[in-house]
């Protein structure tokens, strides 16, 4: 039996088929597995695998490609030898850094895979993205998730094993990247229907947002109308989680669930600017994804990236992708 999208109703093999037409023959298929990889290989330095669910397919074809991830492993529930074929399939002799989710079922494939990997001889380390900030509790990763912190610490990890840093020395970076990255989103909460608006800042007046993740949100039930009043709110969450402090220097990453427009996101970004600029936080980069989810809703994620100087070298370097370009 195939497995299907619970939200389309199209196989992950379909998924997996059209992203590997894209962007001009430069992506091939996995045999025996659920990945996409990069056609032209990287001999003699450490692959990068990141695993992403089903449903936010779009948010990592921003992270596919040269000094990014040589490997995306998509679909719910992934199986452990499928996750080592891929693997196998991009090892070029100095072993594998994954990059996944925080969700249990993730952690468990791929601590086994990484059991048959060693038996096969080959060396893996996992990197478990938990970017999502929690109530009451941000400090607890057990209870974190994993957002657009994987963008983040792809990033770093490609652009860190093309510099021919060992794997440890790499799992080390991307672990302290990850640990620098905070997200924070703005939504509809559960079971509230998409409303005939255009903007997430046109909702009726009964319509109330949440901040934070769906069924784990900081704020609920916000009549918050204007865009400079939600990502205030967001940008006070975020710095009081990481910890970021004036002078302190970050990268700022704003993507957008499927109902979601450009235009609302580029609204974000101007006012997420003006808010750190405010706290005396410098800002060294930031990016826009206009569709990291299909979830088809009101919603946005802001994710930023404390910088020290060893991660903002890797995070300089050029890079390219289908939806991600740094020269």
């Amino acid at each position: 039996m195939k497995n299907k999208s619970e939200h389309n109703g199209f196989s992950n093999q379909q998924v997996i088929e059209g992203l590997a037409l894209a962007y001009n023959g430069a992506y091939e298929m996995t045999a025996g597995s659920q990945a996409v990889t990069i056609r032209q290989k990287h001999r003699d330095r450490v692959a990068i695998v990141v695993s992403g669910c089903v449903g936010c397919e779009a948010m990592l074809g921003a992270v596919l490609g040269e000094n990014l991830a040589d490997a995306l492993i998509i679909g719910s529930g992934t199986d452990p030898y499928s996750i080592m074929r891929t693997a196998i399939s991009v090892n070029y002799g100095k072993g594998v850094l994954f990059i996944c989710s925080n969700e249990e079922k993730e952690r468990e494939s791929f601590l086994s895979a990484g059991g048959l990997l060693d038996e096969a001889g080959i060396d893996c380390e996992v990197v478990y993205a938990w970017d999502n900030i929690s109530p009451g509790s941000t400090n607890d990763t057990s209870i974190r998730r994993s957002s657009a912190g994987v963008f983040f610490c792809t990033k770093i990890a490609g652009a860190a094993a093309a510099c021919g840093l060992p794997l440890k020395e790499i799992y080390r970076t991307v672990r302290e990247a990850r640990n620098y990255t905070n997200s924070l989103s703005v939504c509809l909460g559960k079971g509230r229907e998409l409303v005939a608006v255009n903007s997430l800042f046109e909702l009726p007046d009964k319509v109330e947002l949440d901040i934070g993740m769906v069924g784990n949100a900081i704020d609920k039930d916000l009549s918050l109308n204007s865009a400079e009043a939600v990502v205030s709110r967001m940008a006070y969450h975020l710095i009081l989680a990481s910890g970021i402090r004036i002078g302190d220097e970050v990268c700022t990453y704003v993507s957008g669930f499927g109902g979601t427009s450009l235009s609302d996101l580029a609204i974000i970004n101007y006012y997420l600017k003006k808010k750190l600029e405010e706290k005396g936080i410098r800002i060294h980069d930031m990016v826009i994804n206009p569709t990291a989810s299909k979830y088809k809703t009101f919603g946005a994620t802001i994710s930023v990236l404390q910088l020290d100087e060893k991660i903002k070298k890797f995070y300089d370097m050029p890079c390219d992708a289908l939806y991600f370009k740094k020269n």
